[in-house]
């Protein structure tokens, strides 16, 4: 989860008004999913983008999905032994000349010792970030002059 918190400026002393934190909390959140429906996925499903919603709440903006995998995804994933499959069977999906198949492999503790299961590691895709930075500059004209600090909660 992101926070975008909006600080007022010596220019400008006054918190910034609800109706215009809206309005900048919707141009982040469809800035976000542009990001996610723009190609970066190699096989996207769309249920992170459709997680993906804002909240208003006094001077921030809270930035939140439900799926479990939205960090992972954001940050990337550090190369790892994958020990939490062991003795599961594991459905693998395969794309072949355009069709799916499905074929299934059991994490057994020979295969780990093999050097088998071993996660390569992701690197990040950083599409709350770069969403929120696009949609503050659409909305500054109607956040007005605040600072924008944003933190990551969670």
């Amino acid at each position: 989860m992101k926070v975008v918190d909006l600080r007022p400026t010596a220019k400008s002393s006054s918190m910034v008004d609800y109706v215009d934190a809206s309005v900048a909390k919707e141009k982040i959140v469809a800035s976000i999913k542009e990001i996610c429906y723009s190609g970066i996925f190699k096989h996207p499903t769309g249920n992170l983008a459709a997680s993906i919603k804002g909240y208003v709440v006094g001077n921030s903006i809270y930035i939140i999905s439900d799926v479990p995998y939205a960090k992972a995804v954001e940050e990337g994933v550090k190369p790892h032994v994958m020990w939490y499959l062991l003795n599961k069977t594991i459905p693998i999906r395969t794309f072949m000349y355009g069709q799916t198949k499905v074929v299934y492999r059991r994490a057994t503790l020979k295969s780990y010792l093999r050097g088998g299961w071993r996660h390569p590691g992701t690197e990040g895709k950083h599409m709350f970030a770069e969403g929120i930075q696009r949609g503050i500059a659409e909305s500054e004209e109607q956040i007005g002059d605040f600072d924008t600090q944003v933190k990551d909660v969670g």
